[in-house]
């Protein structure tokens, strides 16, 4: 116990040191995907817990989405929950990717000591998967990195199920894969059972050699193991699932499942990064992504004890296959074989990336490492005699010392640690990489002499102590510590090169965009007729009154958000970064045309998003507008044939990086961005009398995309009825009327107005399954207008509508969550109860040989 408590203490040290800017609260992450979605949508859900409110639904993105149901959001994850009641927005997320590291570093130690590795070269290989290679590249990818850290526990339990200590392992093991599924990445979940899979075959192989095995644990695994973590994470799962069959990856990912496929040519990068041996503007027009190519990247002295163990430790020959398996399965479509296994097993064609798998990889090799560096120095290392001695308590008191210097020389000196490890990193690791002293010996020679006399002579001292202490005891301590600090040099500096870890003032996040300022400032110009009660004429449109959103929120379109970068630097500021051609100032520039989902930090309601899981039919209704800045350039027509999209969708203000075609637009702004005004958008909910009532087909949808369908005088609905309401329309008068919204939040809209006659009462939000609707206390069935808002039948008469989100597949998995815990719980007790029983009959059986020798003596 005392090893491990020092072991963690390690791990929590050695990460604390490298992000002291982190803990210091003088940093945060924020590059690619952190800033764009993860810490919106952090802050989005905290904010709702904050009110006393379950998190189920937010308006801020694609006109309404079930945030819930978003497995990335990990609203039900215990441990990034708890994180964030004590840090709020970015630094929560930064502190919550620390601690997974940790963790993740920690988990592989134990799996390591399980294996009989000894205690140091378990330390070196939990150091070795933290600190290097595939988790720190997912930074930028939070879901993942929280999935990830749960692997190596996960593996251990799986290895404990087949030694014997089924019962407790599985309880356990249970659990941590329930865990895992909650951190949000349902890919890293079926890795990790392909992982599980693999791992149980190795040890099936091994025991047929020797004698012949039991089934049993296979039944344990598939038939309670896997079943229960499901029941227990149902929460999370069955609303994940309905918006995953309602997803634009549903049974037809498309390339999707073999993109981000490692190259064979990038299998250099298992020993030397791209950074040092490639070009900056090579990388740049690489079609590999720049961060993917760091996922096999696990440093280059710990890759060379990777290669030890792989060829001198017989032990490891289940992780010697597994790491090969890994880097295969990271090929994917490079592979003959990869798209044979994805008709076989057809799950996996709904997830992309498969350079993901390179986890079987990073974990292997880092246990290699682990083997490689015990071989490498001769024979396993003496206790440590703080351990020895139980002294671990004195850990508690220096790591905290050291901690606190940190933190006083990044308060003092924020440029100092960074300095420090640009020095380190020259004086070690340029020496030890080949290709960088042959292709830059020049330029590592005028920028770091000094350093580079300094880690001669550290070399010097490692060659001449290994020689004079060949026989005294402390030399095998001496050599393990002196290659486990060369190896956290050159991992320190894979750190610092990677962009997920690389830091921003916490300003970032709170600073405005100029996009939000122009739209403050356009609506300040404006005068608001919020809430307007049009009981006395609810058919009045008159010109004061045309503009519709101002009966109600707005919402804000963003056009070439993605393409901004492309038509001011050349290249995005994400893949500069990358490559390490863009600075911060970039990023802040980039930021102005305020990035999708960042608009509900301004309570600013955004047309589009960003998730993983956005419906299809957003896709096909507002997906056209993405990233359509040359198609604008080439075609003004196919602009203004679509604006009538933004008009229903109720699209106030377009903000753009482009000039956009001249057109019945207002310029309200023009600097970093352009803010146009739309002045024909509609107002979040109105009453339709329709015309026509058309049915939802591809070519209805079609010719309504083209403009050949006004959305006034027609109404499109999915009902499965061939007629429905067909009305005359009221002769002289306007199609529609205004509806006052007495309340508009998550998860509930309450409206209020007078129907002239019978029509449709329309509330142009994302249409859902588990919405709900009451017209004066009655319910209305909701159907779906335009291939994507809700439309509910109104009769003629003053009325009052209430909309409520109450997921059915939410209420369901909550209910099966419940019974999975008990049924969880009701075993553990059980386990506990039985252990007590089994101590309790061997202290009695211990006992009776003692009376019986008594007996003989007395006698």
């Amino acid at each position: 116990m005392g090893q491990n408590f020092s072991a963690f203490l390690l791990y929590f040290a050695l990460i604390a040191l490298v992000f002291t800017g982190v803990i210091s609260g003088r940093g945060v992450f924020f590059a690619g995907d952190i800033s764009q979605h993860y810490v919106p949508w952090e802050t989005a859900v905290d904010e709702e817990i904050d009110d006393g409110k379950f998190p189920l639904w937010e308006n801020s993105i694609f006109c309404g989405y079930p945030i819930h149901a978003e497995g990335q959001s990990a609203i039900l994850y215990p441990i990034t929950r708890t994180v964030y009641r004590f840090f709020n927005g970015a630094r929560g997320f930064s502190i919550d990717m620390l601690l997974h590291l940790i963790l993740g570093g920690f988990f592989l130690y134990l799996l390591a000591r399980k294996l009989k590795m000894g205690f140091y070269p378990s330390l070196y290989a939990g150091a070795v998967f933290t600190l290097a290679g595939y988790p720190v590249c997912l930074m930028v990818n939070a879901p993942i990195l929280r999935s990830v850290a749960w692997v190596p526990i996960i593996i251990l339990l799986t290895w404990s199920v087949w030694q014997g200590n089924r019962f407790r392992s599985s309880l356990l093991l249970t659990l941590c894969l329930a865990m895992q599924i909650l951190a949000g990445s349902i890919q890293v979940v079926v890795m990790t059972l392909v992982f599980m899979l693999f791992v149980s075959i190795c040890v099936l192989i091994a025991r047929l050699i020797h004698s012949k095995p039991s089934i049993s644990p296979v039944l344990i695994i598939c038939l309670i193991v896997i079943p229960l973590a499901f029941m227990i994470s149902a929460a999370q799962l069955i609303p994940t699932y309905e918006l995953y069959q309602r997803s634009f990856i549903y049974l037809d990912a498309g390339d999707e499942s073999t993109s981000y496929s490692f190259s064979p040519y990038h299998l250099l990068d298992l020993i030397i990064p791209p950074y040092w041996a490639q070009d900056k503007e090579v990388l740049s027009n690489s079609d590999i992504p720049f961060q993917m190519t760091l996922f096999l990247y696990i440093g280059t002295i710990p890759f060379v004890m990777a290669l030890i163990g792989f060829f001198m430790s017989r032990p490891s020959w289940t992780w010697k296959l597994l790491a090969i398996i890994g880097i295969l399965m990271g090929l994917g479509g490079n592979t003959f074989f990869y798209p044979i296994m994805l008709k076989i097993f057809p799950p996996l064609a709904n997830f992309r990336a498969p350079d993901r798998f390179l986890i079987i990889y990073s974990m292997s090799a880092s246990l290699l490492a682990g083997f490689g560096y015990r071989y490498f120095l001769g024979k396993e290392l003496p206790p440590d005699p703080i351990i020895k001695r139980k002294w671990y308590i004195l850990a508690v008191i220096i790591v905290p010392i050291l901690l606190f210097f940190g933190l006083m020389l990044d308060r003092f000196l924020p440029n100092a640690t960074e300095q420090i490890y640009d020095d380190l990193r020259f004086s070690v690791f340029n020496l030890i990489s080949l290709g960088n002293i042959f292709s830059n010996l020049s330029s590592i020679l005028n920028a770091a002499k000094i350093e580079i006399i300094v880690a001669f002579v550290l070399i010097v001292v490692l060659i001449v102590s290994s020689i004079l202490l060949r026989k005294h005891p402390s030399r095998v301590f001496f050599l393990g510590t002196i290659i486990f600090l060369l190896s956290f040099c050159e991992v320190g500096y894979y750190l610092k090169v990677n962009p997920g870890t690389r830091l921003i003032s916490p300003d970032y996040y709170s600073m405005k965009p100029a996009s939000v300022q122009a739209i403050e400032f356009a609506q300040s110009e404006s005068v608001p007729l919020l809430n307007q009660d049009y009981s006395s004429n609810p058919l009045k449109q008159d010109e004061s009154t045309s503009d519709l959103n101002r009966n109600g929120p707005f919402r804000i379109s963003v056009i070439g958000s993605r393409s901004f970068g492309e038509t001011v630097f050349g290249h995005t500021p994400l893949m500069l970064w990358y490559h390490g051609g863009a600075t911060r100032e970039d990023f802040f520039r980039f930021r102005e045309i305020l990035n999708p989902n960042f608009a509900n930090n301004y309570d600013l309601d955004y047309v589009s998003g960003i998730s993983s899981l956005y419906t299809s039919s957003w896709d096909k209704f507002m997906g056209i507008y993405e990233n359509q800045v040359d198609k604008l350039r080439e075609d003004p027509e196919f602009f203004r044939n679509r604006l009538h999209i933004w008009d229903l969708c109720g699209v106030k203000y377009i903000v753009s990086n482009v000039e956009l075609p001249e057109g019945r637009l207002e310029l309200r702004h023009h600097g970093e961005v352009y803010l146009y005004e739309n002045k024909r958008s509609q107002p979040r909910a109105f009453i339709l009398y329709p015309e026509k009532v058309l049915p939802e087909t591809l070519q209805v949808l079609g010719a309504f995309m083209l403009g050949s369908v006004d959305p006034v005088k027609n109404i499109i609905l999915k009902t499965g009825k061939e007629s429905f309401y067909q009305k005359d329309p009221l002769s002289g008068r306007t199609n529609f009327s205004p509806v006052r919204i007495n309340k508009y939040e998550n998860g509930k809209v309450e409206l209020s107005g007078v129907a002239v006659t019978d029509g449709y009462l329309i509330l142009t939000d994302a249409f859902y399954p588990g919405w709900e609707c009451r017209i004066n206390d009655e319910k209305k069935e909701i159907y779906r207008a335009y291939g994507y808002f809700r439309a509910v039948p109104i009769e003629s008469g003053r009325f009052t509508a209430t909309f409520n989100y109450r997921p059915t597949s939410f209420r369901l998995g909550i209910i099966t969550s419940s019974i999975g815990i008990l049924i969880w719980i009701i075993l553990a007790v059980f386990a506990i109860i039985k252990k007590e029983t089994l101590i309790e009959e061997s202290k009695e059986y211990d006992l009776a040989p003692a009376r019986n020798s008594n007996k003989k003596l007395d006698d």
